[in-house]
């Protein structure tokens, strides 16, 4: 019985659909969290002076502090994009296909 039901969901054309919106999202975070952490990594390995830089006369914290911690923010704030997006696109097709194939 169960086994049938995962046949009748692989081959639902909606879930094809909900495969490839998946795919796209994920493609679409990473290269956004890979321009973002390359875009840090590069500006290390060439511009390592700038991050170094004191944030105003005489501060201890360093513009590089400050960038790391909005990397990690945008980190935080990407997790939440997906999840809202996976539970508000994609959860509802998911319901769906399985209301159709029971």
């Amino acid at each position: 019985m169960t086994q049938d039901i995962v046949q009748r969901v692989l081959a639902h054309p909606r879930y094809r659909e909900l495969v490839a919106r998946r795919a796209r999202t994920r493609l679409a975070f990473f290269i956004l969290m890979a321009v973002v952490y390359f875009g840090f990594i590069i500006t290390l390995a060439f511009w390592s002076g700038a991050l170094g830089r004191p944030m105003w006369e005489g501060a201890t914290m360093t513009l590089g502090l400050v960038v790391a911690v909005l990397i990690e923010f945008s980190a935080v704030l990407m997790i939440g994009a997906y999840v809202y997006i996976s539970g508000r696109k994609h959860d509802p097709i998911l319901a769906a296909i399985l209301r159709d194939v029971q």
